[in-house]
C-alpha cells in the first residue's frame, strides 16, 4: 500500500524550499516535481538542490535525487553525503534504500570511526559497510602515515574482515596477507612491528598480528621473529567470546625457535594448553597441558609461563554428571623434565549416585588407573571407595558424621600389593554474618576431624592423591570471610590448614587474601607454607596504588628453588606518553632476574616507543602500531 505525500510549499529569503513528510522519511529541497499513480499516491519524486533526506538515525545530502515510493528505492547521480552514526560515506553515485537500509556507492570516500578509507565500490549493509577495492587507515590525514590496501573489506561494530590485504608505511608496502580478520571487542592493535636485540635471536625484526576466526569465537595472534642467529615463529588461539565480566574458556599457544646452525638439534619447538567449558549436558572438560622440547627453551623463550607453569603438573580432566552420580578420565602428568610420556594411561573414575539408607547417604567410587613412575616403571591401580554420611542440619550450621571404606589394589608385573584403609570423621560447617551499617561480613568456617585405618603404611609406587592415605588422626581447618559495604564485594580472607594430630605435624596450608578497600588501592596475597617442614613454600604478596593516570604495584614474590624477593610496577599515562616498568629482584641472588621497561608515545594515528626487557634473556627495541585501539 503506497503512503500519501502532504506537501508544503514555504517561501523564505527568495529561496522555494519544498518539504515532504512520510511516515519513513521526510525531505527538503528546493524543487520537487511528483509522478503519482492512477489513485493519487505519489510514485517517483525528483528533488534538486540542497538536498536533505532523513529517515530513522540515516541522514543523506545532495543535489539531485530521484525516490521511487513503491520499493522506496533513492538513486542519486551527483554528489552524496550519508551520515549514520559513527558512518559517514561521500559518493559521485548511488542507490540507497531507506526501508532495507541498503545501498551501493561509487567512488567514494568512508569513515566508520576509528576507519577511514577510499573505495572504487561501497556497499551498505544494516549493520556495517562490505567496500571492494579499498584504501583503509586509522589515520585522518589526506596521506595517511600509514594504510591498508584491501581487495575487500567488510567491516560491523564487532569485526573487521579483509582479503587480499597489504600494509604500507608512507607509501612502500612491508607486508601482504591473503585473508585476515579482526575482533574489535578485544581491543589489541591489529599489528605491531619492533626492532632490536634479543640474547638467543640477535639483532632482529619481530611482527605480531592480532586477528579473529571468521565466526569471531577466537582470537588469533601470530608472531614472526626474523633475527641475524635464528628464526621464530609462533601462534596463540584463545577465546574470543570472553568480555570483562566472563574468564576466558580456554587458549592454545605454541612457539618454535630454529638457529642458523643447520643441525636438528638447533630446532626447538613446544605448545602450552588452557580449556575449561561446561556444556549443557552436564559434562565438564579441563586442560591445563604443556609439552616443550626441552627446558632450556622453556625458560629463555617463554620466560614468564615457565615462571608460572614449571612446577605444575600437566591435567586434563572429563567429567559427565549422571544423574546424583558422575564418571570422569583424569590424565595427570609430571611435566618438570619428562614433560609428556607416551605411555601415560588415563585415570578412569566412575561414582554411583547418592543412595538413601534411612537417615544415611551412601556412596561409590570406582577408579582403575595405570602408571608410568618417575623411574620408568609401570605398575596399575584399581581404587574402590565406599562412603556413607548423616547431614544434620540446625540454624546456619550443618554437621556430618561419616565412615569411608577405601581398597588400592597395585599390579607391577608378578608383584600384587593390597592396602586396605578404613576411615571414620565429621565435618562441621557453620555460616555466621555481622553487620554494621553499611558493612556486611559473612564468616563460613569449615571443620573436619578423622581417623585413618591403613593396612600397609608404605606404598613402593609413586603416589598421587588416591595413594595419600597416611595412618593416624588427622584435622583440617578451612576458614572464609567475606567482605562487603554497600553491596560492593571489598575483599575476602581464606585459610586452608591440614594437622596430622598424633604425628603433631603441619602439610601444606594455604592463605590467600583479596582486598578492594576502593579504586585507589588494591591487595592481593597468596601463600602455601608448612610450619613443619620448611615453612614457607610459595609467596605473592602486591599492593598497587591508583592516582589519575598515574598506577605503582609493590610487593614480595617467594617461589621456591627459583626466587626470594621483591617486585615493583609503575605506569604513568601523562598526555600522549605512556610509562611503564616492573622489576624483580631477588635478594638472594643479589641481582634483577626480571625487567622490563617501555617508553612510548602517541604520534597521531601511531604509537612508537622503545622497550628493553630482560631476564634469562636480553632484548631491546623500537616498535610501532597503530593507536586507535591500543590499550592505555
Amino acid at each position: 500500500m503506497l503512503k500519501f505525500f502532504n506537501v508544503c510549499f514555504l517561501l523564505a529569503s527568495l529561496l522555494l524550499t519544498y518539504i515532504l513528510y512520510a511516515a519513513e522519511f521526510e525531505c527538503t529541497a528546493d524543487n520537487v516535481s511528483t509522478l503519482f499513480t492512477e489513485s493519487g499516491e505519489p510514485y517517483i519524486t525528483t528533488l534538486e538542490g540542497n538536498i536533505k533526506i532523513v529517515s530513522a538515525d540515516a541522514i543523506i545530502e545532495c543535489n539531485k535525487a530521484v525516490i521511487n515510493h513503491i520499493s522506496g528505492d533513492i538513486e542519486i547521480e551527483t554528489g552524496l553525503t550519508l551520515s549514520q552514526g559513527n558512518l559517514k560515506i561521500t559518493s559521485t553515485h548511488s542507490t540507497y534504500n531507506m526501508q532495507t537500509d541498503f545501498g551501493t556507492f561509487t567512488n567514494n570516500k568512508f569513515s566508520y570511526i576509528p576507519f577511514y578509507g577510499r573505495s572504487e565500490l561501497v556497499k551498505k549493509e544494516k549493520d556495517g559497510i562490505n567496500a571492494k577495492g579499498c584504501i583503509l587507515t586509522t589515520c585522518d590525514r589526506e596521506n595517511p602515515h600509514y594504510h591498508l590496501f584491501c581487495d575487500s573489506v567488510q567491516i560491523s561494530p564487532d569485526k573487521i574482515s579483509i582479503k587480499g590485504l597489504k600494509i604500507y608505511f608512507g607509501n612502500k608496502p612491508i607486508f601482504y596477507f591473503p585473508g585476515y580478520s579482526y575482533n574489535l571487542r578485544t581491543k589489541k592493535p591489529p599489528f605491531q612491528i619492533s626492532s632490536g636485540h634479543k640474547t638467543e635471536i640477535g639483532n632482529g625484526l619481530s611482527l605480531i598480528f592480532n586477528n579473529t576466526s571468521k565466526d569471531s569465537k577466537f582470537d588469533i595472534s601470530e608472531k614472526i621473529t626474523i633475527g641475524t642467529d635464528g628464526l621464530g615463529a609462533g601462534i596463540k588461539i584463545a577465546d574470543g567470546t570472553a568480555s570483562e565480566t566472563q574468564p576466558s574458556k580456554g587458549s592454545f599457544s605454541s612457539y618454535a625457535f630454529k638457529k642458523y646452525s643447520g643441525s636438528n638439534d638447533d630446532l626447538y619447538y613446544g605448545f602450552l594448553g588452557e580449556f575449561h567449558n561446561e556444556f549443557s549436558n552436564k559434562q565438564n572438560i579441563i586442560v591445563d597441558w604443556r609439552w616443550m622440547k626441552s627446558e632450556w627453551f622453556f625458560r629463555k623463550h617463554l620466560y614468564d609461563s615457565f615462571i608460572e607453569k614449571s612446577r605444575n603438573p600437566n591435567y586434563l580432566s572429563y567429567t559427565k554428571i549422571i544423574g546424583e552420580g558422575a564418571f570422569s578420565v583424569n590424565i595427570i602428568d609430571d611435566a618438570q623434565e619428562d614433560f609428556l610420556s607416551a605411555k601415560k594411561i588415563p585415570e578412569i573414575e566412575f561414582s554411583l549416585p547418592y543412595i538413601n539408607m534411612g537417615k544415611w547417604l551412601g556412596s561409590f567410587q570406582f577408579i582403575p588407573t595405570r602408571f608410568v613412575d618417575d623411574k620408568g616403571n609401570e605398575y596399575s591401580r584399581v581404587m574402590s571407595d565406599i562412603e556413607f554420611d548423616r547431614p544434620i542440619s540446625a540454624g546456619f550450621s550443618k554437621i556430618t558424621p561419616f565412615v569411608r571404606f577405601r581398597n588400592a589394589y597395585y599390579v607391577q608385573d608378578q608383584d600384587e600389593m593390597n592396602n586396605f584403609i578404613s576411615s571414620a570423621g565429621f565435618n562441621l560447617k557453620l555460616l555466621a554474618l555481622s553487620q554494621e551499617k553499611n558493612n556486611s561480613v559473612y564468616f563460613s568456617p569449615t571443620f573436619s576431624i578423622f581417623s585413618n585405618f591403613v593396612s600397609e603404611k608404605n606404598i613402593p609406587f609413586s603416589s598421587d592423591l588416591y595413594d595419600f592415605n597416611p595412618d593416624g588422626t588427622f584435622t583440617s581447618i578451612n576458614l572464609s570471610w567475606d567482605f562487603w559495604k554497600n553491596n560492593i564485594h571489598k575483599g575476602n580472607i581464606t585459610s586452608m590448614i591440614f594437622y596430622d594430630i598424633e604425628e603433631t605435624e603441619f602439610e601444606d596450608s594455604i592463605f590467600m587474601l583479596d582486598f578492594a578497600q576502593n579504586k585507589q588501592w588494591s591487595f592481593h596475597c597468596q601463600e602455601r607454607f608448612n610450619p613443619s617442614n620448611g615453612g614457607i613454600k610459595e609467596m605473592n604478596n602486591t599492593v598497587i596504588f591508583k592516582k589519575g593516570n598515574t598506577q605503582v604495584g609493590v610487593g614480595n614474590k617467594y617461589l621456591s628453588g627459583y626466587f626470594e624477593g621483591i617486585t615493583g610496577s609503575f605506569n604513568k599515562i601523562y598526555g600522549n606518553w605512556e610509562f611503564d616498568a616492573s622489576l624483580d629482584y631477588d635478594r638472594k641472588k643479589s641481582k634483577f632476574t626480571s625487567q622490563h621497561y617501555t617508553i612510548q608515545k602517541q604520534v597521531h594515528c601511531l604509537i612508537v616507543g622503545i622497550r628493553f626487557s630482560k631476564n634469562s634473556s636480553t632484548s631491546v627495541g623500537f616498535f610501532v602500531m597503530p593507536a586507535f585501539l591500543a590499550r592505555r
